[in-house]
């Protein structure tokens, strides 16, 4: 007969913190970025990426969790360095 599983079994699987859990490197969660660290970043407006990812305007990768929207360092410096362009010599 199978035994049901209660929430206090649950509950007492559950990791205590997000260091604790499996499979989970604590390196790549912190490298993330809100929209707000986005935009103070690269200079612009948040709603600024809003647009851009609704219309795709450039191609700023991001991750969406349910409603949630996050930036990866990475990606963001790769976007400004794809942007930058040199100097003109004086």
């Amino acid at each position: 007969m199978a035994r049901l599983v209660s929430d206090a079994d649950v509950l007492q699987r559950l990791p205590c913190c997000p260091c604790h859990r499996v499979g989970v490197d604590m390196e790549s969660e912190s490298d993330l970025l809100t929209p707000l660290q986005t935009a103070v970043r690269l200079g612009i407006e948040p709603h600024t990426l809003a647009v851009w990812r609704s219309s795709k305007r450039y191609r700023l990768a991001y991750v969406k969790v349910g409603r949630k929207v996050m930036y990866r360092k990475g990606d963001v410096e790769r976007f400004l360095k794809l942007r930058t362009r040199p100097g003109v010599p004086v």
